[in-house]
């Protein structure tokens, strides 16, 4: 019995030993951490049924751009990159690229930095019959927003800030507008667009290719910022039109062009104050008709007009207001019978409704869960595609539901997180599933919920080689009757009559998540390091967060920073409870809203943490861009106490603990200056602090370096003050 105790023993340490140990330098540089993706996947936009899509596929000898038939799995190749070529015959890297509808022609462009895919640079038009780039166009100056009409009849691109098309066939090239400079904008949006109505593309075509909407953005009145880069002996500086918060937006007004007449019409008459927004525009079907979105500056009405391109007459369609923030998505689909679906939060959760031509609402979805988005829509089975948190709020699940019954469909029941890029018909889709413990996945599936093609790869951590611990999920109701979600991660071989050392993960943002069965990345391994060292990793979604919409919206209203900090002490209450945890020795982290609210805690419950790590935190809310902030604090005129009581500058005095602030000179998202004016006021109070800056970062502080230089300092921080 003792000789094979000590052979068991033997055994196991051998396994143990023969782990790999995770440093930072693994969790960024071995690849068994890059999960296998379908890389620059794009639909062919076709007649319903015929469902294809491409992506880019690394082979010996480059790369291949592959078509895949979603309906019967097939695959064939359309062109190797190491041979295609541009008009004038250099060679032709593909970085972004589009399809013209039935895959006649291919579109080729640059990618430009920004919150989704944005098209800009040069753009060469590529003829799948003839197998080869038909022409190349350079124009002078900035070009951005590259794309084809639905129909591929046109390119329409923006060039210094004006309109323009080409025509496909010929070649021609039409110019829709004049006035554009660096304070006119057409078919492009300014800087706080982009980043806080998620929208980049400032134009919309009808179905028929006949007229093209676009917005027109004058931000002369909006203060011109400058950010220094430090990349030569003078330095230069990079301007931007950001609009603070208290300080008016750009001014927009949506115009239309008639292709078949040439008529440029606007703007559209939409009864509107000039700080007022209009977050989305889109044609119905018929296309003969503008849908346009108004959005009042305090972000609590909204409203759908429709505007007759012909007749140019204008109406409303829909209203809401109420005494919380509107989000603002791309929900709005309009219908062949010429309704249209939306989402929306009314009844407490938000959920899908379709409004009639009459005008009459119908309510699509219910239930105790939230909508996260408007999928697709199928026509031939009138049926809508949705994503929602049916199975609990950590997973995300596909649904669909037939417009008529009411009759649903689970078309992805594994718990976990399914994401879905479907083909614009609504027939198939490439659904993305992960898990805490699965690195992502990807099927091609009809929107029936049958699976039509596998990508075999390896997704399961244990073929790493390293040893991981697993999330569990839990959920604690605070004293006020409010029940959160949350997870941690023990080390191995925990005791629980030990006692550990907590850090608090978090990013806390209205309607945001972190406690999610998903893939976590760079920051779930560097966690499984931590743990690895005898640290506790917990996170926490308080009550502000997704998951109940309606309610969490009342709760951040005007006070940012306040159910932030709260749950969070309730939550080491809560730990508390439990018997393992070190109070003495609790952390927490956090990047952008998670930086602010780290620091935040510092200040606010310095009581209860011992360290925080603050990344590209927002410092004062003054600081930050109007549309964002405005929409949970309204101005800081109007709501002094909230800005008052949110800053961690105002709040500076009450630090005690050790606080590690970390920012990229070059953020033009979270400025540079939030640092800057947090620093000076510690060190005015005379309260000791660490901090790195990262010279020419922008927000995410990207890199490879920079990122393994930022985790080994967040690590030994960590190992020294926790």
């Amino acid at each position: 019995m003792r000789k094979i105790l000590i052979a068991a023993f033997l055994f196991l340490t051998g396994i143990i030993s023969a782990q790999k140990q995770l440093t930072v330098e693994a969790v960024y540089r071995d690849k068994a951490f890059t999960p296998f993706s379908l890389q620059g996947t794009e639909w062919i936009p076709a007649a319903h049924g015929a469902s294809e899509f491409s992506y880019l596929r690394e082979a010996s000898n480059g790369r291949e751009l592959v078509l895949i038939n979603a309906v019967n799995g097939v695959e064939k190749k359309v062109l190797d990159e190491n041979i295609l070529k541009s008009g004038d015959g250099n060679s032709l890297r593909i970085k972004g690229y589009e399809w013209s509808y039935g895959g006649e022609y291919l579109l080729f462009y640059d990618l430009l930095s920004a919150r989704s895919k944005k098209s800009g640079g040069s753009f060469h038009l590529y003829s799948t019959a003839d197998e080869k780039v038909k022409s190349s166009f350079n124009p002078a100056g900035e070009t951005v927003n590259i794309h084809f009409s639905p129909g591929g009849k046109y390119i329409s691109y923006v060039n210094n800030n004006d309109l323009y098309l080409l025509e496909t066939g010929t070649g021609r090239e039409i110019r829709v507008t004049k006035d554009g400079s660096e304070s006119i904008l057409n078919g492009v949006f300014d800087w706080v667009y982009e980043e806080e109505f998620s929208i980049i593309r400032a134009y919309e075509w009808s179905r028929d290719d006949r007229y093209l909407a676009f917005w027109k953005t004058d931000q002369s009145s909006v203060p011109l910022l400058s950010i220094a880069k430090w990349d030569s002996v003078n330095f230069n500086f990079m301007n931007l039109r950001y609009p603070k918060a208290g300080f008016a937006p750009a001014v927009v007004s949506v115009y239309v062009y008639d292709t078949k007449s040439g008529e440029l019409t606007g703007p559209v008459p939409v009864p509107m104050k000039a700080d007022d927004y209009i977050p989305r525009i889109k044609f119905d079907y018929t296309g003969e008709n503008l849908l346009i979105q108004y959005l009042s500056r305090s972000q609590k009405e909204f409203k759908i007009f429709s505007y007759n391109a012909a007749s140019r007459s204008l109406s409303e369609l829909y209203s809401e207001k109420a005494d919380v923030w509107t989000e603002i998505n791309n929900d709005m689909t309009p219908l062949p019978d010429g309704s249209v679906l939306l989402t929306s939060d009314k009844d407490g959760h938000n959920h899908i409704y379709q409004l009639g031509k009459d005008l009459t609402l119908k309510q699509i979805t219910r239930g105790d869960y939230d909508v996260e988005k408007i999928e697709a829509f199928n026509k031939l089975e009138n049926t809508v595609i949705y994503s929602s948190k049916e199975f609990g709020k950590q997973y995300q699940n596909i649904f669909s539901v037939e417009l008529a019954s009411g009759k649903k469909t689970t078309l992805t029941p594994k718990k976990g997180w399914n994401a879905g890029n479907f083909s614009p018909d609504g027939i198939a889709f490439i659904n993305t599933y992960s898990a805490s413990d699965k690195m992502p996945a990807s099927v091609v599936m009809h929107s029936g919920g049958k699976v039509i093609k596998r990508f075999e790869h390896e997704d399961d951590l244990k073929s790493t080689g390293y040893s991981f611990q697993p999330l569990e999920f839990s959920n604690f109701t605070t004293s006020d009757g409010v029940t959160l979600n949350y997870y941690l991660i023990k080390p191995q071989n925990f005791d629980a009559g030990k006692k550990y050392p907590v850090l608090i993960y978090n990013y806390s943002g209205p309607l945001s998540q972190v406690v999610t069965d998903r893939w976590g990345g760079t920051t779930y391994l560097w966690h499984q390091l931590l743990v690895s060292k005898g640290y506790i990793i917990a996170a926490m979604d308080h009550r502000g967060t997704a998951g109940n919409m309606r309610a969490a919206k009342k709760y951040m209203q005007n006070k940012l920073g306040y159910y932030e900090i709260e749950d969070q002490k309730a939550f080491i209450n809560h730990l508390s409870s439990l018997g393992f945890a070190d109070l003495s020795r609790i952390g927490i982290w956090g990047w952008s809203y998670g930086g602010y609210t780290s620091a935040l805690a510092l200040v606010k419950a310095p009581e209860h943490f011992k360290a925080a790590i603050s990344v590209a935190p927002v410092t004062d809310w003054k600081f930050y861009d109007n549309i964002y902030t405005e929409r949970f604090m309204s101005t800081p005129e109007l709501n002094p106490a909230g800005y008052k009581s949110g800053s961690v500058i105002e709040n500076a005095e009450n630090l005690k603990g050790n606080l590690l602030l970390v920012h990229g000179t070059a953020d033009d998202n979270v400025h540079f200056q939030n640092a800057v004016k947090l620093a000076e006021k510690l060190i005015e109070l005379e309260k000791p602090f660490e901090t790195m800056f990262y010279p020419e970062k922008e927000h995410g502080i990207r890199g490879t370096s920079a990122r393994i230089h930022l985790f080994n300092m967040m690590t030994k921080f960590i190992l020294n003050n926790l």
